[in-house]
């Protein structure tokens, strides 16, 4: 929803995605100075966030479930508590005849008929100030896939998509302890079944569920600091826990002016921030000591000396 939100005029990115290497990470939409916790995400006019950073962050949407979007950045309805970007994703019902679609996408940092895939911006001038080694997509994929068709025609049809992404990112002046760059490793796997039920011709019933699972080998969030950085030791890691969208909707045209709708969605993100292998140690052991007590010292001394300057 993001990369087409950069589409729309007003509304900006904060964090450019830059050939999709940000699939597998959050980016948010900003419009008229707002901040991101100001949008407003819907599902089928659900709203599809979380309670993470006051509800700037979504849930991971399959892209296949979309039927159509709208972006707003004024004029938002009162019911909207911010005023912020303002998004509606409608979801496929399926129909009466059995559709799919598939989609493939990647990329990777080698050539293709001898001309590179990536450009390289690091300068002698940027080396000489300590930047040892530039943001590269060492491994980018997309694939997506849906399905959808009538169960009993006319009446209950079924919708079902899958979307596998993956994204390896080298991180600027990140050196694993063998030398090699350090790499933001992630993947999402995701599943979506929607069943949707027009018990006459003015009222209709329909459920949604999406499951996602996410994992990160290596989450490097502090490499922008100038000093090289060890991911071996200094990252942490996502496993897959629970990732989900659950809805149910029901629509009822009581007449030509009046349309009554009735819905609940749940929207679970839950995640864990995990040591490397092998770096965890009870705190106060000698072995918890001999990994962190060096470094305070070292930080308080410079804590120290910068305040005496």
């Amino acid at each position: 929803m993001q990369s087409v939100g950069a589409l729309v005029p007003g509304i900006r990115l904060n964090s450019p995605d830059v050939g999709g290497m940000q699939q597998t990470e959050q980016t948010y939409m900003a419009t008229h100075g707002n901040a991101s916790r100001d949008n407003t995400i819907l599902l089928d006019g659900l709203p599809a966030q979380t309670n993470l950073l006051d509800g700037q962050v979504q849930n991971y949407i399959d892209n296949a479930l979309i039927a159509e979007a709208t972006y707003q950045t004024s004029g938002v309805i009162a019911e909207s508590s911010g005023g912020g970007v303002r998004v509606n994703l409608i979801p496929k019902d399926g129909g009466n005849t059995v559709q799919g679609s598939g989609f493939f996408g990647g990329s990777a940092d080698t050539k293709f008929l001898g001309i590179p895939l990536q450009a390289d911006n690091i300068t002698p001038d940027l080396t000489a100030r300590g930047l040892k080694s530039g943001a590269r997509i060492q491994h980018l994929n997309d694939f997506n896939g849906a399905a959808g068709g009538p169960l009993v025609r006319d009446r209950l049809w079924y919708f079902g998509s899958g979307r596998s992404e993956s994204t390896n990112i080298q991180v600027p002046n990140t050196f694993n302890g063998d030398g090699s760059v350090g790499v933001e490793d992630a993947w999402i796997a995701s599943y979506v079944v929607r069943a949707t039920f027009q018990a006459t011709p003015k009222n209709k019933f329909a459920a949604t569920l999406q499951r996602n699972y996410k994992y990160k080998g290596h989450e490097i969030t502090v490499a922008q600091t100038g000093t090289p950085l060890n991911p071996d030791i200094s990252s942490s890691r996502r496993d897959p826990l629970l990732y989900y969208i659950a809805s149910f909707k029901y629509q009822s045209t009581i007449t030509s002016k009046l349309l009554f709708e009735a819905g609940y969605i749940s929207d679970i993100l839950h995640y864990s921030d995990y040591h490397q292998p092998g770096i965890r140690a009870d705190r106060g052991t000698p072995d918890w000591f001999s990994r962190v007590s060096h470094f305070n010292i070292a930080t308080n001394f410079r804590t120290v000396a910068g305040q005496l300057e």
